[in-house]
């Protein structure tokens, strides 16, 4: 009896020591909070000999459906410990046979268990378990024994329940061998294997990386950088491509790049099965496609770019481009002035011969309607992902200039369509933030005028002689061309390039059709003799224009999109459009902004348009904004130059600006303070 009791003390003593092991992991995919709960609570009870509590709660989570096999085994072996504390060593025995099964492998260790309970499963872990030492070729093939996947032992063994068995290996690239096995228990049994290749990885190298690579007619991906991995097939500079598993036989690779010659080469997959190592194909070396870029432009500078790439300026002798369709933009002045795409063919120079214009977008329609598409031809078109129609937003009223990109100059917006497909047209300019009502045809006429910011002025006031005796020379603007020539008032005007007017409206209809770049003669008699005829030669944008008033009659947005333009591209005209611009920012009601364009308008104090010019439309802005002072500043400096508004000739800002003044409540005698 006392014998009993020392032994049961014995095994509780071994029970503790064992479970203040740190206990087994196990799964926690199914309901882990409450299994994990049950097995700790379990291992507390049989370190306090709660040895009945502790079976019941295992015969309990026994009933489970939810064990995975690795919490069931963890399970069985602390059942097995309670009946060894218990000294029921026939029901540990069950325990054993049950943890065997799931877990071949499993072994006691000595220090944990009495000599007879070691002794007892020893010997059942003999009738049960064979094991199996394993000799396989590729060394990584997964093994699976009956289903389930193995890892070996460090010393290349494996414990399998003995009996029949399936034994699988696989491995990709690899054929998989199955065998069913019978294997006795007690027994070491060699197993031997070498697995076939049916397969072999293929390493594509390139010197630059990037090259689509295409195999048999589908994409197998494209060389990549390689640094420092790819297992040391490529290098810092070039490109790589493993291609894993490739069948083995005569496969058709082809290799494309954009800008490169397409290459293609056929090869036969082999494998070594001694050393079967990925094949290396030769390092691709593409050939590069030139397509020469002839550029010019009536511009001075811009720099070149190609799908968004710079590949040069106006300067650069040699310049290329890609085969196929490609997008080329001219930029000057942080922006882009001229936009077009071409059809880009290998062995034909592609010629562009780049004018400033403002870029467009289109919303509201997939594509350009007919009605617009020949007014579209005469800007550069750009594309946004999401205009404020797809956004939902019709009302243009409520667009913003951020809702567009910087460049964009223009929106044509397609609205509401009727049951034809035809809707409501508008013109949004983000310059203005603001947008006017259009129909095809007077889009078309507007987008045919080319506003001018520059015109030839010859320095002379003419008025009709009376009588109808033709048109007199009024007065002669000092400096001007007639004034340099040596005209002088009295003179009579015989024609201009020619062509004789009939009176000044004739003439002045004439001079103001004088293209861009265009100089125009002009003849004067000076007395009676036959040789007492003057030529004044006017050269071409001799006098800033300044549209004023007459701009009402033009396409706001229009004109603020040109001047935008001409600002950026073309320097000798850059301050007149600065000065059109800040007129049409006033126009459509942007006072503030104006005022900021107005106050980076540079002219000299000169005759016609100059310093006192710019002074006085400032000056009217200011007024519009109700800063009083500031507008008193301005006319009081344009009321004391000889400045012009329109032309070098049109009439003197002088007497206006002194009305102005008048109306601010500064008098005539405060003028000359």
């Amino acid at each position: 009896m006392e014998i009993d009791v020392l032994k049961r003390i014995a095994c509780g003593c071994f029970l503790v020591a064992l479970l203040l092991v740190p206990g087994p992991s196990w799964s926690q995919e199914q309901d882990p909070a409450s299994v994990v709960e049950i097995l700790a609570r379990v291992r507390d009870d049989l370190i306090q000999l709660r040895l009945e509590q502790a079976l019941a709660s295992l015969d309990g989570l026994f009933e489970r459906s939810d064990l995975t096999r690795q919490e069931r085994a963890d399970a069985w072996v602390l059942r097995s410990r309670a009946h060894v504390a218990f000294g029921d060593l026939d029901a540990a025995m069950e325990d054993y046979r049950e943890i065997l099964n799931l877990r071949p492998g499993f072994r006691q260790e000595s220090s944990l268990v009495t000599p007879e309970a070691e002794k007892r499963f020893n010997k059942l872990r003999a009738e049960m378990i064979s094991t199996l030492r394993l000799d396989i070729q590729p060394a990584d093939a997964v093994l699976i024994i009956d289903g389930e996947k193995i890892l070996p032992s460090a010393s290349g063994t494996v414990a399998v329940l003995a009996g029949s068995r399936r034994i699988r290996l696989e491995k990709r690239g690899f054929d998989a061998l199955d065998e069913e096995l019978d294997l006795p228990a007690g027994v070491e049994f060699g197993f031997q294997r070498q697995l076939f290749p049916n397969a072999r990885d293929v390493v594509i190298r390139s010197w630059v990386p990037g090259v689509q690579v295409l195999v048999d007619g589908g994409e197998a991906g494209e060389t990549a950088r390689a640094g420092n991995s790819s297992e040391g097939y490529g290098d810092s500079q070039g490109g790589v491509l493993v291609i894993q598993d490739m069948s083995l036989g005569e496969h058709q690779f082809e290799f494309r790049m954009d800008c490169y010659l397409t290459q293609s080469l056929k090869r036969m997959v082999t494998v070594d099965i001694m050393e079967p190592t990925p094949l290396l194909l030769p390092r691709l070396e593409m050939e590069r496609l030139h397509v020469p870029l002839v550029a010019k432009a009536d511009f001075p500078q811009a720099e070149i770019f190609v799908d968004g790439d710079k590949v040069g300026d106006l300067q650069s002798e040699l310049l290329f481009l890609c085969p196929g369709e490609r997008d080329v933009e001219f930029r000057a002045g942080g922006r882009t002035v001229y936009g077009s795409r071409v059809n880009a063919r290998d062995g034909e120079p592609v010629e562009i011969a780049a004018t400033a214009r403002p870029t467009v977008i289109l919303a509201g329609a997939d594509s350009w309607p007919a009605a617009l598409e020949q007014a579209a031809l005469r800007y550069s078109r750009a594309e946004m992902e999401s205009t404020p129609l797809d956004r939902g937003v019709n009302d243009p009223e409520r667009w913003d200039p951020d809702d567009f990109p910087a460049d964009v100059d223009l929106v044509f917006a397609v609205l509401e369509k009727d049951d034809l497909g035809v809707g409501r047209m508008i013109m949004y300019s983000p310059i203005l933030d603001s947008f006017q009502e259009m129909t095809p045809e007077r889009v078309d006429a507007l987008s045919a005028l080319r506003p001018v910011w520059m015109v030839p002025a010859p320095g002379v006031k003419l008025v009709d002689a009376p009588g109808g005796g033709g048109i007199l020379v009024a007065a002669v603007r000092p400096g001007g061309p007639a004034g340099r020539a040596g005209l002088s008032p009295g003179a009579r005007l015989l024609d201009l390039d020619g062509q004789a007017p009939a009176a000044v409206v004739d003439y002045e209809a004439a001079l103001a059709g004088t293209a861009p770049g265009e100089s125009r003669t002009l003849r004067f008699r000076t007395g009676d003799g036959e040789d007492d005829v003057l030529e004044v030669v006017v050269p071409s944008g001799d006098s800033p224009l300044v549209a004023g008033s007459a701009m009402r009659g033009q396409a706001l947005p229009l004109m603020a999109a040109w001047a935008r333009v001409d600002m950026a591209a073309y320097p000798d005209r850059s301050v007149s459009a600065q000065a059109n611009l800040a007129l049409a920012l006033a126009e459509a009601g942007n006072f503030k902004a104006a005022v900021e364009a107005w106050k980076r308008v540079r002219w000299t104090d000169r005759p016609g348009i100059g310093e006192g010019t710019r002074a006085y439309y400032l000056g009217r802005v200011l007024d519009r904004l109700g800063r009083e002072d500031e507008a008193v500043r301005a006319f009081r400096r344009a009321a004391s130059t000889h400045a012009t508004v329109f032309t070098d000739d049109g009439p003197g800002v002088a007497p206006a600006a002194r009305d102005h003044l008048a109306d601010l409540g500064v008098s005539s005698a405060d003028l000359h303070e």
